[in-house]
């Protein structure tokens, strides 16, 4: 058998399965040996890791790996996270990289958004989460904070600023104007309950 004829059925099998599951035995039978431990601790394998993290982070994958890593975290800390199947963990990173692909093809940065935010019983889940752009994200993230603040109007309490508007026939943004006004004749009108 030729050299050449050798080395493409070593390729096909160390891409296959079980060449994969091979090499996977072999690396870490190696990184449990007194040599492979020697090498993990030493500069050079150090430099090399982040070599290859810093490489890899450059690219959309990366980046996008990152991003979920990070939307992860804040989900456990703020309470959110449900477990989920692995179709589903692979339907947000599919998200997030089409996100990073939507950043590089148009040139206009977007944000992977919750669409009930955490604070109102939302979960880091598929069909929790959509793609806006920036701008979008921030406008909708403004929104929900002001709707979400319960505001007294003349001793009168209503659980959003929205609510008091619809209650008084006047826009939300007037409801937020009158609450920061210094004229007397709103005094009455205040953030926070009664």
């Amino acid at each position: 058998m030729s050299t050449e004829k050798q080395r493409e059925q070593a390729k096909k099998y160390e891409q296959s399965a079980k060449g994969k599951a091979l090499r996977k035995k072999i690396n870490k039978k190696y990184k449990e040996s007194a040599k492979g431990k020697e090498w993990l601790e030493s500069p050079a394998c150090k430099a090399a890791q982040a070599k290859a993290s810093k490489k890899y982070f450059n690219t959309v994958k990366g980046r996008a790996a990152a991003n979920l890593t990070q939307a992860r975290q804040r989900a456990q800390k703020e309470g959110a996270y449900v477990e989920l199947s692995e179709e589903e963990n692979e339907s947000i990173r599919n998200l997030y990289i089409h996100k990073h692909f939507l950043n590089e093809i148009t040139g206009i940065k977007h944000e992977v958004d919750h669409i009930q935010s955490y604070k109102h019983g939302g979960t880091h889940c598929r069909a929790n989460l959509q793609i806006l752009t920036e701008s979008e994200h921030i406008a909708k993230s403004r929104e929900h904070d002001q709707n979400s603040i319960a505001v007294v109007v003349e001793g009168i309490a209503y659980h959003s600023m929205t609510e008091a508007a619809k209650a008084l026939g006047c826009h939300r943004v007037t409801v937020g104007d009158r609450i920061q006004s210094t004229n007397p004749k709103f005094s009455g009108w205040q953030r926070g309950t009664l």
